[in-house]
């Protein structure tokens, strides 16, 4: 049990805490501005990657990014997740307590060296000063997660989800939690609740293809990882999953190709699996 709940864990993304290599300078319409790196763009929304969170904002409520004044869209697509933008550093005195927002970036420094005893307790410190900071919530449900807690961290999505009831990455990644507590039910609910509310998330598809894996679904779990790679054609875990479904499924040609494929893209595939799909392939043939 411990072996496949950190096997799964290692498919949690909601916040990757890396911060991006270029920044771009989005100025809003209402006056305020937010830095962070532009990783998606359409003629409808953008995508941030802000602090490893992906953000979606649609394009009419951009003034400019860089400089370029972007073009209102006639219609909208539904934003994965949204957050005000942070205020203009300023020079801070040690003898002030933080805000919640300086505690939730201490929570992400904590976070990204490996400190989850510290990541929590600044995620707290954050939800405490500003309990209705949906981010925040998700924050530390991914740091408990990462513990193996996920009672606690299923209670936090929960909690996001109350205060944003669109927090699409919320619904996803308790989901998974569900899945690892073995609540297939309920993580089937919530990845396709993800996707009814953000039909282009291939994250979503992707969980959801895992979950329907454990079920047995093989057909369904097919068909959600092919919509994956679809949305994002370089998805070598949606790869990698599908062609271990393939090899379940007894289609040894179509699994020997995803894998292939998958390892093509970086995704690390241990020399046993591939000369096992060898040998089943050749059998077969």
């Amino acid at each position: 049990m411990a072996e496949k709940r950190l096997s799964v864990l290692a498919l949690i993304i909601c916040l990757s805490f890396m911060a991006p290599a270029f920044a771009e300078t989005i100025v809003f319409k209402s006056g305020k501005t937010i830095e962070g790196k532009l990783i998606e763009k359409s003629d409808k929304h953008v995508k941030i990657d802000f602090e490893g969170i992906t953000l979606v904002y649609f394009i009419d409520e951009i003034e400019s990014i860089d400089g370029v004044r972007q073009e209102a869209p006639l219609t909208k697509e539904l934003p994965l997740a949204k957050e005000e933008p942070l205020p203009k550093e300023k020079n801070f005195f040690p003898s002030r307590p933080k805000t919640a927002e300086e505690s939730r970036r201490s929570g992400v420094v904590s976070y990204k060296q490996g400190n989850l005893l510290q990541a929590i307790a600044d995620f707290t410190s954050s939800i405490e000063a500003n309990p209705k900071d949906a981010e925040a919530h998700c924050s530390r449900a991914i740091a408990y997660a990462q513990q193996g807690n996920f009672i606690q961290a299923i209670s936090d999505y929960t909690k996001a989800i109350e205060i944003n009831p669109k927090f699409t990455v919320a619904y996803n990644n308790r989901g998974l939690a569900y899945a690892i507590e073995g609540n297939l039910p309920q993580a089937l609910s919530d990845c396709t609740k993800a996707i009814e509310i953000y039909p282009g998330y291939a994250d979503a598809y992707y969980y959801r293809g895992f979950v329907y894996t454990q079920q047995g679904g093989f057909i369904q779990a097919i068909s959600d990882y092919t919509k994956a790679i679809e949305i994002n054609p370089n998805y070598a875990e949606a790869y990698f999953n599908r062609g271990l479904t393939y090899y379940g499924m007894k289609e040894y040609d179509k699994a020997q190709a995803d894998v292939h494929k998958a390892k093509a893209l970086g995704y690390i595939v241990s020399p046993e699996l591939l000369n096992a799909l060898k040998q089943a392939t050749e059998k077969s043939g």
